[in-house]
């Protein structure tokens, strides 16, 4: 039914739109606990989502450079961040590249958790 799929699906808007000014808040207070969860929830909600089989790379090896979650065996890795200034794209970037993250990963994807995603620096390569 489009209209029960359409309702989950502003369900599901509304309840990251609150986690997102939940962390806000909490990032403003230097409470970066909140960050660490907001990992282990986008983990289960992408697989939940795509099917893939994220998992917390940052249990593996503590403050993982340039991804927070990975998927081994598809070879994606998701940065996850609330961060809205667009230097962090660049920053990721850099230590995807410094780290090798290409060896392990072939795709690297930037989840924003903010009402609007920030620009895109200038510039900007994509590996």
């Amino acid at each position: 039914m489009p209209i029960q799929r359409e309702e989950l699906a502003k369900q599901i808007s509304d309840k990251l739109h609150l986690l997102a000014a939940q962390l806000k808040t909490r990032s403003r207070a230097s409470l970066t606990d909140a960050n660490h969860s907001l990992e282990y929830v986008m983990e289960r909600f992408f697989n939940a989502l795509f099917g893939w089989n994220l998992v917390n790379i940052n249990t593996e090896q503590a403050n993982y450079p340039a991804a927070d979650l990975g998927d081994c065996k598809r070879r994606i890795a998701v940065q996850v961040t609330n961060e809205e200034k667009p230097e962090k794209i660049r920053e990721t970037r850099e230590k995807s590249i410094t780290h090798n993250l290409g060896v392990a990963f072939d795709r690297l994807i930037l989840f924003f958790l903010l009402p609007r995603k920030p620009a895109t620096p200038k510039n900007l390569l994509q590996p």
